[in-house]
């Protein structure tokens, strides 16, 4: 095969709109440093926007090309569209068969691409416009934004069958779903529990940004009315809001907050060595922070919602609201061998529907076939 040919069968693929490589934030970080490090480096050329302070944090692939951005945290929100607006009219004119835009809120700046030929393809996440963390106008530009992306992307990815659902119900637009990957469990640092002052199976583990559609503050007032001897360790970055001020005041010798965990093998520890993870999260689609503790072999307490449900099934009880948490805590306590099943369940789900290589592979096929059109 002649040199020729071979670079006629590379893609050039923009991601934007996450926060770059490594992944240190959500959802979106990890599925764009899952592609970066396993989309096949003689199909794909990528490029990834990155937050300027992740330069330097990690090796970057061969076939990658990161483009970093600085970030005015006060004026994050505003910052980011901007961003993003910039960098779609930037892959309009630059080399790129297709655009993969994580998140929509810059989606009237899809035009551009679209109007110059290129393909766009939208992760649309979750309902962002339900996030409480947003004032309402930030809620009512984030709804006129999904309307917009329902119209004038080249195609809709869903990360939950039940968020594709309602943009055909809501729009009368299919998606194609693609599910967040659920990371294998790598080696962990066991060391690090002891510098969080945990030991294995004696505490509860809750992964999350400390916002209040994750819930926080129900599955802190849920344990607190349990009667377990056990820890919550809550791991989230703790940052000067109002809503963590109101967390932090509920704090007590069984409650922890042990603020970002960015590394993986600590983080894995963590996971893998609690009791059970509690999950609280409302409004977003299939959660990274779920699957990978469910990868780790990691029983679940979740809150009540169809995209909770369509990830954990039969791995997890659920709750709706403090009492009920308090009474599933009670309830998984008392019964070691459905703990045992329901961590053996959780592991196998995550294998069989999940793993980075289904995913990969489901995001090499969409853009492959996309750049063809």
């Amino acid at each position: 095969m002649s040199l020729q040919s071979r670079r006629a069968r590379t893609v050039t693929v923009a991601l934007l709109g996450s926060r770059g490589i490594p992944a240190r934030y959500g959802g979106f970080e990890t599925v764009v440093e899952e592609l970066a490090n396993h989309l096949p480096k003689d199909r794909f050329r990528l490029y990834v926007t990155c937050e300027s302070s992740l330069r330097g944090l990690g090796s970057v692939p061969s076939n990658v090309r990161t483009l970093y951005i600085p970030v005015v945290e006060k004026l994050r929100v505003v910052s980011e569209v901007v961003h993003d607006a910039l960098f779609l009219a930037w892959s309009g004119f630059a080399g790129v068969d297709v655009v993969l835009l994580f998140g929509y809120a810059a989606s009237l700046f899809c035009l551009l691409p679209r109007l110059l030929g290129k393909t766009v393809v939208v992760n649309v996440d979750g309902l962002e416009w339900k996030r409480r963390k947003f004032p309402r106008p930030v809620r009512w530009a984030l709804k006129i934004a999904e309307m917009i992306v329902a119209r004038v992307a080249t195609i809709l990815v869903c990360d939950s069958r039940a968020i594709g659902a309602y943009y055909r119900q809501r729009y009368g637009v299919d998606s194609v779903y693609i599910p967040n990957p659920g990371r294998a469990c790598m080696p962990e640092d066991i060391e690090s529990l002891r510098q969080f002052r945990l030991e294995p199976r004696g505490y509860y583990s809750v992964v999350a940004r400390l916002e209040p559609e994750n819930n926080l503050h129900i599955i802190i007032e849920g344990f607190n009315k349990s009667n377990s001897t056990k820890k919550l360790a809550i791991v989230g970055p703790l940052n000067t809001s109002t809503y963590v001020k109101s967390l932090l005041m509920m704090q007590n010798k069984r409650l922890l907050f042990l603020g970002g965990v960015y590394e993986r093998p600590r983080l894995i520890a963590i996971r893998k060595n609690s009791f059970a993870y509690i999950h609280g999260q409302e409004v977003g689609g299939t959660s990274p922070s779920l699957l990978e503790s469910m990868a780790c072999g990691t029983a679940v307490l979740s809150l009540d919602v169809p995209y909770n449900r369509e990830v954990a099934r039969d791995a997890a009880l659920y709750f709706t609201n403090a009492t009920e948490l308090a009474e599933r805590i009670t309830s998984l306590e008392s019964d070691d061998e459905r703990t045992r099943n329901m961590r053996q369940r959780a592991a196998k789900i995550v294998e069989q529907e999940y793993s980075t290589a289904v995913v990969v592979n489901r995001y090499a096929q969409l853009l492959s076939c996309r750049s063809k059109e």
